[in-house]
């Protein structure tokens, strides 16, 4: 397949995305962030694998001027593969963060896996890293060290978010970057989204293309996926953050704190949370943690549903919290679920995909 690439292709620039965390919202970010510039490719949903990939390469027009593609994976090795696979002109990894701990030691040994993806780069090919993350800045530096650049919170970055805004219809960043200085405004929840918009305009950034042009081109056409930091509003007059696709405990924290943020001034703020998967030996303990944090959040119910509910439910009864509920299911509480939610509640959904907290959505 591989030698098929160039017809594919047919000299598009690649732009390769892989992460514990945020790789969807990145790729959706840079997609938006290159639209000024031509035609613009992207990996459809999660099909992000050694099928996925192979399936988004054969799905392109041929007339795209920038292909945007992410890179998933579960095991050593496989970054490595689909690199080679997409051949890309830039390769971003948005950090390494606890997610999929299942199959590995610990968090360097998936920075070890993430950054196959500099490793693999061609020598002409730019690399970009999260510049608030030690681990991939350190194997970035060692493996890719001609043509990088970073982003982030650090004042260090290449690209640097100095200040963030958050409101209920968006984030306002104000980043500096080599050829930009001035805000960015995004069309998404949460003060996180400000590193994803950093991270886009690294691309552009390194592609020697208008930054300014970018960030205003994220601001009129970033769109984010479904259950993904969505909000919503029901008929009966509840608030509802949708951000069940998927979590980890950094995704975990990121949903609390914009939560907890937005929903201040509620009647009542409640938190549905799915159990966070593949964290191996230590998801007791990420998962008491995040009961802390429901707590600290200012949250006043939390309906905890999965294999690891007592865990969530034991954190946050620790911190103080005394409604906490506890099923194998989210079925079995959506009826209390609905009942906890009077006019003017907030309410959050937040797991892994196993859990489907989808459905309670049904009943609002």
């Amino acid at each position: 397949f591989r030698h098929l690439l160039p017809f594919v292709l047919l000299g598009a620039i690649a732009v390769a995305i892989t992460g514990s965390v945020g790789k969807t919202t990145m790729k959706n970010m840079v997609a938006a962030a290159l639209a000024p510039f031509g035609r613009v490719g992207r990996t459809p949903g999660n099909y992000n694998n050694d099928v996925g990939l192979p399936l988004t390469l054969c799905g392109m027009d041929g007339d795209e001027d920038f292909i945007v593609l992410e890179l998933g994976m579960n095991a050593p090795g496989e970054i490595e593969a689909l690199t080679q696979l997409a051949v890309p002109n830039v390769g971003l990894v948005t950090g390494a963060h606890p997610a999929h701990l299942e199959f590995f030691k610990d968090v360097d040994a998936i920075a070890d896996a993430k950054a196959e993806l500099y490793a693999t780069l061609d020598a002409t090919a730019c690399a970009i890293a999260n510049g608030d993350d030690d681990r991939i800045v350190e194997r970035a530096r060692r493996l890719h060290p001609t043509k990088l650049t970073t982003y982030g919170f650090d004042a260090g970055a290449t690209v640097h978010v100095k200040s963030v805004q958050t409101s209920s219809v968006g984030v306002v960043a104000t980043i500096d970057s080599p050829s930009f200085k001035g805000t960015v405004t995004i069309p998404a929840l949460g003060a996180h989204h400000a590193l994803h918009a950093a991270g886009a305009l690294a691309v552009v950034d390194a592609l020697g293309l208008d930054v300014a042009q970018a960030a205003a081109a994220i601001a009129t056409g970033y769109r984010g996926e479904k259950h993904r930091m969505s909000l919503l509003h029901s008929e009966n007059g509840v608030t509802v953050l949708d951000d069940c696709y998927n979590a980890s405990p950094l995704s975990m924290r990121a949903a609390l704190e914009t939560f907890g943020q937005l929903a201040q001034a509620a009647e009542r703020r409640i938190a549905v949370l799915g159990s966070m998967l593949e964290l191996g030996e230590q998801a007791p303990a990420f998962h008491k943690e995040t009961g802390r944090l429901v707590a600290n959040a200012g949250i006043d119910r939390l309906y905890a549903v999965g294999p690891y509910a007592q865990d969530l439910a034991e954190g946050a009864s620790l911190a103080g919290l005394t409604y906490v509920r506890t099923a194998d299911d989210v079925t079995e509480l959506i009826a209390d679920i609905v009942d906890s939610t009077p006019h003017q509640s907030w309410l959050l959904l937040k797991g892994s995909r196993g859990g489907r907290l989808e459905r309670v959505l049904d009943s609002y």
